[in-house]
């Protein structure tokens, strides 16, 4: 389910020659809200339905990225090719809540060839 950090079993024999199997997880922080800053040209609804984080989901980096990379993608589509996508590191670690900040840029136009 990717809630997990890390899986690990922990094996220890002992003296009457069975062995005892034990799973020692560490859970990922899930987060408490996610929210975009920043965006004019596309809607926070529009970015949350490309953006499938929600809150109680896991602070997975991978997804975080994925995420980030679906936001710029956003944009291109829109003509905004110099878009990009930052996290609030620090709200993330103290709060668990992910704040996407969005620097949209200027919208790009062919106006001769």
């Amino acid at each position: 389910l990717g809630r997990f950090g890390q899986v690990r079993a922990q094996v220890t024999p002992l003296d009457d020659g069975t062995v005892a199997l034990a799973y020692v997880v560490s859970e990922q922080p899930l987060l408490a809200d996610v929210g975009f800053s920043g965006n004019k040209a596309i809607s926070d609804q529009d970015l949350s339905e490309r953006v499938l984080l929600r809150a109680g989901d896991p602070a997975d980096p991978f997804l975080i990225d994925r995420a980030i990379r679906q936001i710029r993608e956003a944009y291109q589509d829109r003509g905004h090719f110099v878009a990009d996508a930052s996290v609030d590191d620090e709200l993330l670690r103290d709060q668990r809540i992910l704040i996407f900040r969005v620097r949209e840029g200027p919208k790009v136009r062919i106006q001769q060839i």
